[in-house]
């Protein structure tokens, strides 16, 4: 809530940052030497560039988590998740431009400076921390704000205020648009006057921030408020208290200039998305490469087992409802859309999907593709072209998308997968549409790549063993 932007504390953690780098990269190193009695090391001079280059990584990745900013709300376990997040990334990162530039290091260096960086960073922040947390308590360090507002909005921010002391934040008052509030009682703070006294109540308090928790604030008044506060050189923070989203998630930004509050579904961009979308790619180009002869063997076994053309093509909806052609081996005989109207009676699923165990419009080749689930492998030209990814929900049908309820169409907020949620864990099970959905929701709300990873580990046994295949 309150980030704060560079300051001297930023960039007194930076020097301290290096120091501790420095540090770390001499203990690793004695302690490899030890280690390693009458083995051969690295002199070190040779590996020394790793602690400046190491540094500037590590640096990057703890400011784009927001290791930089102020300590007043952080919690401790944030604080060490993210710091060790950072570490990870560092050394992933930093690992592979090693192995691309073909670099020889040690690992078991890289390994120990790792460890050790992450060892005293973490001891020092939670040190920092505590320090300040406890000056603040004792009435030290802290910051005197002013509340625009007297509704559950304004209650809500003070209250979060009084219990968290550690925060080094003091509401001065709070600011109301009726006049007979005045003097009322809101936690530890009145109402010290009205919204048309701002001007006066700043230019006689030591106020360091205004926080302005009255969503019903006309655009104007608001506007006026803003203004004043940058003439006087008091930060403002706008309470965004328009809309609480159950899924969604809230992200300030600008865009040219103009102040948006942006509400977003799915996953979002990120590093970890953009290493999806890598792996994918690189993923689906290495495996068309590899599995051709594979390719090739049951397309010719597809034409002998009946006529037909050998790649089932069809129409889905992928990330937002975006149209494209999805291809797989044909496991039907020709014709076998035509004839969907007249099996519905035996559907298994709930509508609007369409399952059928024994389904009498599978051919011989077709059953056995489907059991080892061969016959998805040419979506890997789907993946290959940015349309599908390897973990994801299952693309649907236009149709069946038509027929969806309003809380089943957020499953197309992320782009559609060749194995999901649902294959792992649902796949044996009766079909139910609707609990099919709820599975692709809980992978969508809970996205991460080693989510991604464990699905695909688990894929390849319940392929292997054709586990509840249709």
């Amino acid at each position: 809530m309150y980030k704060e932007h560079l300051t001297l504390l930023k960039r007194l953690q930076l020097v301290a940052d290096l120091l501790l780098v420095a540090v770390s990269f001499v203990a690793s190193y004695r302690l490899e030497e030890r280690l390693a009695s009458g083995t051969e090391l690295e002199s070190f001079g040779s590996v020394v560039w790793l602690a400046p280059s190491l540094a500037l990584v590590w640096l990057f990745f703890l400011d784009a988590n927001g290791l930089y900013y102020t300590y007043r709300t952080i919690r401790r376990r944030d604080l060490v998740v993210g710091i060790g997040k950072s570490i990870l990334q560092g050394v992933t990162l930093f690992g592979a431009a090693l192995f691309l530039l073909d670099v020889e290091v040690s690992r078991a260096l890289l390994v120990a400076f790792a460890g050790t960086a992450f060892a005293l960073l973490v001891v020092e922040r939670l040190a920092v921390q505590g320090l300040l947390s406890r000056a603040r308590e004792r009435g030290l360090n802290f910051n005197s704000i002013l509340v625009v507002g007297t509704g559950p909005a304004a209650q809500r921010v003070a209250g979060a205020i009084r219990r968290n002391p550690h925060w080094g934040l003091r509401v001065l008052g709070h600011v109301a648009i009726d006049p007979d509030e005045r003097g009322r009682q809101i936690e530890d703070a009145s109402v010290i006057g009205t919204l048309d006294e701002v001007e006066r109540l700043l230019a006689e308090n030591p106020i360091d921030e205004v926080a302005v928790a009255m969503p019903e604030l006309a655009a104007d008044r608001l506007g006026a408020l803003l203004v004043l506060c940058e003439r006087e050189g008091v930060k403002a923070r706008v309470i965004a208290d328009l809309y609480r989203p159950a899924n969604a998630r809230m992200v300030a930004e600008e865009l040219d200039g103009i102040p948006i509050v942006t509400f977003s579904i799915g996953p979002g961009v990120g590093w970890q998305l953009v290493c999806k979308e890598a792996f994918d790619r690189v993923g689906a180009l290495a495996l068309l490469g590899v599995l051709s002869p594979l390719l090739a063997l049951i397309a010719i076994a597809i034409r002998v087992d009946s006529p037909g053309p050998m790649l089932f093509v069809q129409e889905r909806l992928g990330l937002r409802k975006r149209r494209f052609r999805l291809y797989k081996f044909r496991t039907m005989i020709e014709g076998a859309e035509e004839q969907r109207e007249a099996l519905e009676a035996r559907n298994e699923s709930s509508p609007p999907a369409f399952k059928i165990r024994e389904d009498p419009r599978v051919t011989r080749v077709g059953r056995w593709l489907r059991r080892l689930s061969l016959d998805e492998l040419p979506q890997l030209w789907n993946v290959l072209r940015g349309e599908m990814s390897f973990v994801g929900p299952r693309p649907p049908l236009p149709q069946e998308v038509a027929r969806y309820e309003g809380w089943q169409r957020r499953r197309l907020t992320m782009k559609p997968g060749i194995s999901g949620l649902w294959q792992v864990m649902g796949r044996g099970r009766p079909i139910d549409f609707a609990d099919w959905v709820r599975l692709d929701l809980e992978y969508i709300d809970n996205w991460s790549l080693a989510l991604d990873a464990r699905i695909l580990l688990r894929t390849l046994p319940t392929v292997i063993f054709g586990k509840g295949a249709v």
